[in-house]
């Protein structure tokens, strides 16, 4: 099989209401601290710059982008 598979549904849920009421739990009684958001944050960074490092792409449309911003 080649493409895509689409598994949308768009008839009502009924379990929708439920599952809002789960997250709002979730993010009522969400407790962050400072060493947790730290190690977070440190760890995304890590991802974008390994995505950015090892993607030619991103290299050789940032040195182009440089280029024509230094020339105007």
């Amino acid at each position: 099989m080649s493409g895509g598979y689409n598994n949308a549904l768009t008839a009502y849920d009924s379990f929708l209401g439920e599952m809002m009421g789960f997250e709002a739990d979730r993010m009522f009684n969400l407790i962050l601290n400072e060493d947790d958001i730290k190690t977070e944050r440190n760890v995304i960074l890590e991802e974008r710059r390994w995505r950015r490092e090892t993607n030619p792409q991103v290299c050789w449309t940032r040195r182009s982008t440089r280029h024509r911003r230094w020339k105007s």
